[in-house]
């Protein structure tokens, strides 16, 4: 079916428009970026897709048997079904299927087409040297751990670089919210500012402007308030941010996550920062988001202890994550 689509779409690009002596004008030929063109892609892709699914799940495929487990054990830990075909049929793909029949050379070969798939910003990159202040916001919605994982960041910073670090919160929705903050502040030792408009935020900054390091708290909201995400938008845009990052919960379920990029992609993340990676045992959720979203992962945030809960995200930490007790490997390599 897909070569038979491949096919109509390829002599459709190429049917020239031949001269006619009838007063018949000649059809047209379509574009490649013509609507029907576009339409016929897609459906080419969507076919491809449901192929991989119809063979990774019908016995006596073109799928071995014994690669089907590893399908299943992707869908078992929330990754989609097409993404989970998906996988399994780049790694067996160009290869010999005896090697692959070796457990561990399959499983690295997974692992390796996971990690392709994401990227990362190995972290806040600070300039001392440079003189410069480096500006870096946390945005997403309540509840996900924006005020706890920028107290992390900045006692990191603080503390173990001694880097020179302000706050500013910009969270005066909730009650004591500023409050929350500021007694992380008073024990790390810090500065911080509130800042209830743009022109607040705006002074705070250049307050700070001699400074390595300012984390912004912002208020947290529905992911469906879009009213809220466009006032958090009229307050950023004063200022030029070096980076925005998206606090995303691990235990969310993919549809929601989806839902929050949708909504705060208006205020332009710059990276995807993953709290409470210690209240899911299912990964694939997380994976298949970053995957789709083309954007980098910075952090992950794996309790509530501050600074120590919280780590760089790799890719071969998300492959851990997305493999580990789903009977598909035990990886021995450090995280």
């Amino acid at each position: 079916i897909v070569s038979e689509a491949q096919a109509r779409m390829a002599k459709t690009r190429s049917t020239p428009v031949v001269s006619s002596p009838s007063p018949v004008a000649p059809a047209p030929v379509r574009s490649a970026k013509s609507p029907d063109m576009v339409d016929l892609r897609n459906e080419v892709a969507e076919m491809r897709q449901l192929l991989q699914v119809l063979v990774a799940e019908s016995p006596g495929g073109n799928l071995p048997s014994q690669f089907v487990p590893y399908y299943r054990a992707l869908v078992a830990r929330g990754v989609s079904r097409t993404m989970a075909a998906e996988l399994v049929s780049a790694t067996v793909k160009d290869s010999d299927a005896n090697i692959m029949r070796n457990p561990r050379v399959f499983a690295e070969r997974l692992k390796i087409e996971i990690q392709k798939r994401i990227t990362v910003t190995d972290g806040i990159r600070t300039r001392p040297d440079s003189g410069t202040c480096h500006t870096v916001a946390l945005i997403g919605a309540t509840g996900v751990g924006k005020t706890t994982n920028l107290a992390k960041l900045a006692a990191s910073f603080a503390v173990q670089q001694r880097a020179r670090v302000g706050l500013i919160t910009t969270d005066t929705y909730r009650v004591a919210a500023p409050e929350q903050l500021r007694i992380y502040a008073n024990i790390i030792g810090l500065p911080m500012r509130v800042a209830d408009s743009p022109e607040e935020l705006t002074n705070g900054l250049k307050e700070f402007a001699d400074y390595d390091l300012v984390l912004i708290d912002t208020a947290g909201g529905s992911q469906f308030n879009h009213e809220q995400t466009a006032e958090l938008q009229r307050m950023l845009q004063t200022t030029a941010l070096d980076e925005v990052m998206l606090v995303l919960s691990a235990n969310t379920q993919v549809d929601e996550l989806r839902a929050a990029l949708e909504n705060f992609g208006c205020l332009k993340p710059t990276s995807l920062l993953f709290s409470k990676l210690d209240e899911t045992r299912s990964y694939g959720a997380l994976f298949e988001v970053v995957a789709e979203a083309k954007l980098p992962l910075s952090y992950f945030s794996t309790g509530q202890n501050v600074p120590d809960d919280i780590e760089l995200a790799t890719p071969a930490r998300v492959a851990k994550l997305v493999l580990s007790d789903a009977n598909l490997l035990l990886l021995d390599e450090p995280t």
